[in-house]
């Protein structure tokens, strides 16, 4: 029979082995060859049939050997896949985290430029109208020596006067009020960055609602609501969505295949408050 192996069962069935580990079969195998060995007759066989099974036994030994290590690579090669994949997944779920924070920093941010930009003009018209008139009044005799504006402006005349003071106090008041408002938008959006306030409005959603299943359109509408100008559509899409990733990482929600387009999420059960009547 020829030295080549091609499985463990033709090594076994040709040494008439029945024990089931390999390590066993090897040390069988080893201990047949030991005995085969030519030291134990001063250096050569015994005989041709000897020496043809000593090599048979050296081929049988080499194939298991053979097998171990390519069932070790399979085996560390299968080990470095399931590591790829739970590093892959972890870095997954982290940049979804990442995504999700950076999106709702930028409709914050948005909300906030886009308030500036509203009362941007406003601002600058009444404070050129207001710098003119203020001008025209430190310059009196500018407004006599003008063919035109000598037929309107007189501030010699209370009316005048009134219109100015009236537009100046009107300009400040304006600008106190935008950073008033500015300050409030800028102080409303730091709050909303904040877990306590996020868990604040998940907790009021998860009291309102009657059944523990709603969509994410559900707890954007609430946001909104909650919020009343605040808050823009944008802004309640961003927030309720840092919201629910956090609350799904967190065992307290799950999601719902409804077979709807919208997504719809589930509350545990355990986090749902039971109404008092």
């Amino acid at each position: 029979m020829s030295n080549q192996f091609n499985s463990i069962d033709m090594i076994k069935n040709e040494f008439n082995i029945s024990e089931e580990s390999i390590d066993t079969v090897r040390g069988i195998l080893r201990n047949m060859q030991s005995s085969l060995h030519p030291d134990k007759n001063g250096g050569e066989f015994k005989s041709v049939s000897e020496e043809s099974n000593y090599h048979k036994l050296d081929s049988a030994i080499n194939f298991i050997d053979s097998q171990k290590t390519s069932n070790s690579d399979l085996i560390a090669m299968s080990a470095v896949t399931d590591l790829t994949k739970a590093v892959t997944n972890l870095i997954s779920s982290q940049n979804q985290g990442v995504n999700t924070s950076i999106a709702l920093s930028t409709a914050l941010q948005r909300n906030s430029d886009g308030y500036k930009a509203r009362m941007k003009m406003p601002k600058i018209a009444l404070t050129a109208v207001t710098a003119a008139l203020s001008g025209l009044w430190l310059f009196p005799n500018t407004v006599k020596d003008h063919p035109v504006l000598s037929n309107y402006v007189n501030f010699n005349d209370s009316l005048t006067n009134f219109i100015w003071m009236y537009l100046v106090i009107s300009s400040v008041a304006f600008w106190i009020y935008t950073w008033r408002k500015e300050e409030s938008i800028k102080e409303n959006n730091e709050r909303l960055k904040t877990e306590t306030e996020q868990n604040r409005i998940f907790k009021g959603f998860i009291k309102k609602i009657e059944f523990k299943n709603f969509s994410l359109e559900d707890f954007v509408e609430h946001i909104k609501d909650k919020n009343l100008r605040k808050v823009d559509i944008t802004l309640a899409h961003a927030i309720a969505e840092v919201i629910l990733e956090r609350a799904i990482k967190r065992k307290v929600i799950l999601t719902n295949d409804s077979g709807v387009i919208s997504t719809v999420y589930s509350v545990l059960a355990a986090n749902k408050p039971i109404k008092q009547d």
